[in-house]
């Protein structure tokens, strides 16, 4: 009887652990991610940079694109970097281009200044 029950107890210890594993390993369910809607400022190979509509206006973005490689950490404001994501081209739908302004669920995963994410959902709203 007494090995029976530590046989259970093993058992749910390990069911237990292997679920809060799952838990931390997929940290990026929809009450953790940011929904926003703003501009594509600048796309950078298989990343582009997404930044609150709040705290950019088009022709900002025009301005800044017009420079040769503009660097976003120093042509930024504080409050512009903060509320910006480097997101991934991969599996968007359709072509971003800069200035395309977007709805997207996203979620961050490096803390740096832009930040570096993913997102779960993506939508254009009005094409550049």
């Amino acid at each position: 009887m007494e090995f029976k029950r530590l046989l259970f107890i093993i058992a749910l210890v390990v069911l237990l652990l292997t679920g809060c594993a799952k838990n931390k390993q997929f940290n990026n369910s929809s009450s953790d991610n940011i929904i926003d809607t703003g501009y594509v400022v600048k796309v950078d190979g298989d990343r582009f940079l997404f930044t609150s509509k709040s705290m950019i206006k088009s022709q900002d973005i025009e301005e800044l694109n017009s420079q040769i490689d503009w660097n976003p950490t120093e042509s930024l404001t504080w409050e512009q970097r903060t509320s910006s994501v480097w997101l991934p081209m991969k599996d968007v739908p359709g072509t971003l281009t800069v200035g395309d302004e977007i709805d997207v669920s996203y979620y961050t995963q490096l803390d740096s200044n832009p930040q570096f994410g993913g997102f779960n959902r993506i939508e254009i709203v009005h094409e550049n």
